[in-house]
């Protein structure tokens, strides 16, 4: 099973549907800025989960071909050979990163700023003081389809309770 694949059965189909929801569907907006942040989260989540095929792709073709590199010069136990050590792991890591230069490109710088732009995203989402339980609802469906199963982050959670306080307030004012 390639990265993709798990990520998309763990991550990305129920954040994904976390859209197509019924209920979520049903109850319109009531915050134009909350609706824009969800749409950005979403937008940012798809490009980075499509372009892990094309990262997967070409980091399988780097492996494949630094097979052809032979192994890596291991680190000698004896003082007396890590001169000639040093000077075999520095012509071999030289190889190793024209190779992924060449096969990979800026694929990995990438996948990093696309990460980033999702993890920022995703963030903005967390931090943002819904207006109402609908909204609230879907910041935690959104929060959970993301991390399917792995702890959240107690950041996170101190941010629902800080809505919660504040639209139970609003509730009984």
């Amino acid at each position: 099973m390639n990265r993709r694949a798990l990520l998309g059965g763990a991550v990305a189909l129920p954040a994904l549907a976390v859209a197509a929801l019924p209920a979520a569907a049903a109850v319109p907006a009531t915050d134009p800025r909350w609706a824009a942040l969800v749409a950005d989260f979403r937008q940012k989540f798809a490009t980075w989960l499509a372009y892990i095929d094309v990262e997967d792709e070409q980091r399988g073709a780097f492996y494949d071909a630094a097979k052809a590199l032979g192994p890596k010069p291991q680190k000698p136990w004896r003082e007396d050979e890590l001169p000639a050590w040093k000077q075999e792991h520095a012509v071999y890591a030289a190889r190793e990163a024209e190779l992924r230069e060449r096969i990979m490109g800026p694929s990995e710088a990438i996948m990093d700023g696309l990460s980033k732009a999702r993890g920022d995203a995703f963030k903005a989402l967390c931090l943002y003081p819904v207006r109402s339980l609908a909204d609230l609802a879907e910041k935690i469906e959104i929060v959970a389809a993301d991390y399917d199963g792995a702890e959240v982050p107690l950041e996170c959670l101190a941010d629902f309770l800080a809505d919660v306080r504040r639209l139970g307030g609003e509730a009984s004012a």
